[in-house]
C-alpha cells in the first residue's frame, strides 16, 4: 500500500514538473515575440523605433481621377496632322502608370492660357467637378501669339500673368481639395524668346503662389538628337509621350501628391571668392542729386558686395551713357564692354534710360547694329557671353522715372525698353531682373529719387541692393 502511495506521489510530481515547463516555455516565447509578434501599427513599433507614419505608405491612386488641361500637346496632336489625336496621349499613360480610376483630357489645339484662342483662363469653368488631380500645361501658344507677359499682380486676361492669376484662383476655388500643378511649355524646334519669357513667368508665378510646377522646358531632354521624336519640331511623337513626358509627370505626381509642396532646396552658396562687375549708366555710377551728381558713398553694386560678402566689386557705371551708339560719344555700353577686365564671376547690365531719353531708334529682335536699342542689346548679350563664358550674367530693366525726362520721345516709352531687354535676354537665355516692375516706385517714393530719375543713397541701400542681392542669390549657378 505504501509503495502505491509513493508511486502515485512521484507521478503527480512528474506531471507538475512537465506542466510547469510547458507554461514556462509558453511564457518565454510570448515574451520574445516569436509566435505572437505585435501588429504592425501597435505601440511596440514606436518603442522599437520602427516608423509607423503614413509618409512611408505607398499611395493608392486607384480611386483618384485626373484632369489634364492644356493645348495641342495635351490633346496629343499627331505631328503634321492638325487636330488629329494620337492613340495614347501622356495623360492616358500617366493614368495607367499610377493606376488611376479615370483621366479626362481637356487639351485643345491652339489653346492659350491668357486671352487669345480658346483660353484656359475661361474654359476651366466648363470642366467637370470633383477631380482629385488637375494639371495645366500651356504657354506655348501665348508665346507664339506674342501675348504680353505683364506683371505678377495683373488680374485681367490680356497678359500672361493675368491669365495665370485668373486660372489659378479659379481652379483652387473649383477644386479646393485637389492636387493642382502647372507644367511649363516644352522646348521646340521653332524656339522664340517669348517662349522663355512665358516659362520664366510661370515659374515665378508658381513660386509666389505656392503651386507645384514641373519645369518641362528644362526637364525634358530636348537636344538635337531628340528632334526625330518631334517630327514637325513642335508636337511630340507617340514615343516621346510614352518614354519621356508620361514618366516625368507620373513621377512628379507620385512624389508630390498629398504633401505640402516644397520647392527643391539649394545649398547656401559661399560668395566670398567671387568677383562682380556692374556695367551701367549714372544709376550704377551712383550719381547723387544732392551732391551735384557726384558719386555717392555706396552705389547699389557696392551694397550688393557687402550683402553677399563678395571678394570684390568693380563699378563700370558712367553717367549719361547709352546701350546704343546714337550720340557718337565715348562710353556706349555695347562697345565699351570689350574693355572690361577678364575673369569676373558675376556681371550685371543696367541701362536703357538714356537711350529712351535720347530718342534712340528701338529696332526689333533681328536688329544687329549699334544704332538701335535691340541691335545694341543683341551685340552686348552675345559679346558678354563670349567674354565671360563661365560667369553669371544678368540684365536689369530701367527703373521707373518721371515722364518729363522722356518728353522728347514721341515713338515709345520706357516700358518698351524694358520689353526689348527681356526679349533679347530670353533669346540668349540670360536672366533679367525687372526693376521697372519690381521696384516699389509709388508717389511716396519720389522723395527718395530727388530729381525723379536718380535714386538716393537710401534707395540704393534699402531697395535696389537687397533686390539685386536676392536675385543673385536665387539664380547664381542655375
Amino acid at each position: 500500500m505504501k509503495r502505491k502511495i509513493v508511486v502515485l506521489i512521484a507521478v503527480i510530481l512528474c506531471a507538475a514538473l512537465v506542466l510547469g515547463l510547458g507554461i514556462g516555455l509558453i511564457l518565454h516565447f510570448s515574451d520574445s515575440g516569436t509566435p505572437s509578434d505585435p501588429p504592425a501599427n501597435s505601440p511596440a513599433d514606436d518603442e522599437t523605433g520602427t516608423p509607423n507614419d503614413d509618409e512611408n505608405k505607398e499611395i493608392d491612386f486607384s480611386a483618384l481621377t485626373y484632369a489634364a488641361l492644356g493645348d495641342s500637346v495635351t490633346f496629343a496632336q499627331l505631328p503634321k496632322q492638325p487636330y488629329v489625336p494620337m492613340k495614347t496621349p501622356y495623360c492616358e499613360i500617366v493614368k495607367d502608370t499610377l493606376g488611376l480610376k479615370a483621366v479626362y483630357n481637356y487639351g485643345r489645339c491652339g489653346s492659350t492660357i491668357a486671352k487669345g484662342s480658346d483660353p484656359m483662363c475661361e474654359r476651366y469653368v466648363n470642366m467637370a467637378d470633383g477631380f482629385d488631380i488637375v494639371s495645366v500645361m500651356g504657354g506655348g501658344n501665348d508665346s507664339s501669339r506674342g501675348t504680353s507677359i505683364g506683371t505678377i499682380t495683373d488680374s485681367t486676361s490680356d497678359t500672361f500673368f493675368g491669365g495665370l492669376n485668373i486660372l489659378a484662383k479659379g481652379l483652387k476655388e473649383k477644386y479646393p481639395n485637389a492636387f493642382i500643378f502647372f507644367m511649363t511649355p516644352l522646348k521646340n524646334a521653332n524656339e522664340n524668346p517669348n517662349r522663355v519669357l512665358c516659362r520664366n513667368a510661370m515659374l515665378e508665378f508658381c513660386a509666389e503662389n505656392d503651386f507645384p510646377v514641373l519645369d518641362l522646358y528644362n526637364e525634358c531632354p530636348f537636344e538635337n538628337e531628340m528632334y526625330k521624336d518631334y517630327s514637325d519640331g513642335v508636337h511630340p511623337s507617340q514615343e516621346f509621350h510614352k518614354s519621356v513626358l508620361a514618366p516625368l509627370i507620373a513621377e512628379f505626381i507620385r512624389e508630390n501628391y498629398g504633401k505640402p509642396y516644397t520647392p527643391p532646396q539649394e545649398e547656401e552658396i559661399d560668395f566670398s571668392a567671387l568677383t562682380y562687375a556692374a556695367l551701367g549708366d549714372s544709376i550704377t555710377f551712383g550719381a547723387d542729386y544732392g551732391r551735384g551728381y557726384e558719386a555717392m558713398d555706396a552705389p547699389y553694386c557696392t551694397e550688393v558686395g557687402t550683402l553677399l560678402g563678395l571678394k570684390s566689386v568693380t563699378n563700370y557705371g558712367i553717367s549719361g551713357t547709352c546701350l546704343s551708339d546714337i550720340r557718337g560719344q565715348w562710353g556706349v555700353m555695347s562697345r565699351r564692354y570689350v574693355d572690361m577686365a577678364d575673369g569676373f564671376d558675376i556681371v550685371s547690365v543696367l541701362g536703357g534710360v538714356n537711350d529712351c531719353g535720347s530718342n534712340a531708334p528701338l529696332g526689333d529682335i533681328n536688329s544687329t547694329g549699334h544704332d538701335t536699342i535691340y541691335g545694341s542689346l543683341n551685340i552686348l548679350a552675345k559679346g558678354l557671353k563670349e567674354k565671360y563664358p563661365n560667369a553669371f550674367i544678368f540684365f536689369m530693366t530701367p527703373l521707373p522715372a518721371r515722364a518729363e525726362w522722356f518728353a522728347g520721345n514721341l515713338y515709345y516709352a520706357l516700358p518698351d525698353v524694358a520689353t526689348a531687354i527681356k526679349t533679347v535676354c530670353a533669346k540668349y537665355e540670360i536672366p533679367v531682373l525687372d526693376l521697372y516692375s519690381k521696384c516699389p516706385y509709388e508717389d511716396e517714393m519720389y522723395e527718395s529719387f530727388s530729381d525723379g530719375l536718380h535714386p538716393s543713397q537710401e534707395f540704393h541701400k534699402n531697395v535696389l541692393a537687397p533686390l539685386i542681392a536676392e536675385f543673385i542669390r536665387e539664380n547664381y549657378g542655375k
